[in-house]
């Protein structure tokens, strides 16, 4: 669960609050990949949580062996994160989707992938002859030899990070790609005619494997970009093959939150996830009494006071909603 931090007085809620920012730039890149996933694919991805583990190791490795700075190593770690999403893909859910699975079907087989993918990290991080610059044993983040937070500035005393600034980059660099990418591309369009109805997509003759190819690339990447920005970040108590399972269900409440396939609820639903999930915990600690080790009930309640009262999320309410918007614009 996200890093706690001390009990706030009725003055110092400044620290709270950044770390709600912090936590919601991550979820805002990472939910990305679960509404795309969601559009195209038409089912929940658990092996999403891996995929961001996956990144999140790429980029330390990559950070240990070309000794470049941090930002460096976001470009092989998208790679690698847009690689392991087409073999998942390739081998998993385009032969399931062929033989016409249901989404039951499709979803199961994520739960799977998601538990291969994690007990594979958990040997390749056994390795000794893999992770020789850990001494001690299984890769841990923080750790010597790996990117460290550093603090370059303070805000009302509270200390600001690179890594708060990266991920700040990283969320709103995702948000501007992806509107670019959705609204004056072809395959953007596509993308969206495939999310409003799959069947007519494919009737007009709009190249869905190609679409779906590109989409998996995207998935995997900014999955993987979140993975990198999560590890050093010690939000979540730094990384383990665990981390992207525990993330997982708060991607998965600002998916959710989010109207599942409308990106643009989506980021702003991670938003809301992140402050609920921090500083809205802080102040009902702070003068409500309510113990700040309930943190990892909150992306729960979100998700069922969701779908029990507003299945569609706040997409229905979201003047930027893509899916209602794809009709008019798809050409």
């Amino acid at each position: 669960m996200p890093k706690s931090v001390p009990k706030p007085t009725r003055m110092d809620l400044v620290t709270p609050l950044i770390l709600s920012i912090a936590l919601g730039n991550l979820l805002a890149v990472m939910a990305a990949g679960v509404s795309l996933t969601y559009a195209v694919m038409g089912f929940s991805n658990f092996a999403h949580g891996e995929l961001v583990t996956i990144g999140a190791y790429a980029s330390y490795l990559f950070y240990y062996l070309l000794r470049q700075p941090f930002y460096v190593t976001i470009v092989p770690a998208f790679i690698i994160g847009a690689l392991t999403a087409l073999v998942l893909h390739l081998i998993m859910f385009k032969p399931l989707t062929k033989r016409r699975a249901s989404l039951i079907t499709l979803l199961v087989g994520s739960i799977g992938v998601s538990f291969a993918y994690k007990y594979a990290l958990y040997i390749l991080t056994d390795l000794q002859g893999v992770w020789t610059f850990v001494p001690g044993g299984r890769i841990g983040v923080p750790a010597s030899g790996g990117p460290q937070p550093v603090t370059i500035g303070n805000l009302f005393g509270v200390p600001i990070s690179d890594f708060f600034i990266y991920s700040l980059v990283a969320a709103v660099g995702m948000a501007a790609f992806l509107s670019y990418y959705l609204y004056f591309t072809s395959s953007g369009r596509f993308s969206r005619a495939l999310a409003e109805n799959p069947e007519l997509a494919e009737a007009v003759g709009i190249p869905t494997e190609k679409i779906r190819l590109i989409s998996w690339v995207l998935i995997g990447g900014f999955a993987a970009i979140g993975g990198a920005l999560l590890g050093p970040s010690n939000i979540f108590g730094g990384l383990s093959p665990e981390t992207g399972f525990t993330v997982l269900f708060y991607v998965f409440a600002a998916s959710i939150l989010g109207g599942r396939i409308d990106f643009y609820s989506t980021f702003v639903s991670a938003y809301i996830v992140g402050f609920a999930s921090t500083y809205g915990i802080q102040l009902a600690s702070a003068y409500l009494g309510i113990p700040s080790s309930m943190q990892p009930v909150v992306p729960f309640a979100i998700m069922v006071a969701t779908l029990l009262l507003r299945p569609e999320g706040i997409s229905g309410i979201s003047s930027l909603s893509w899916r209602r918007r794809a009709s008019s614009k798809v050409s």
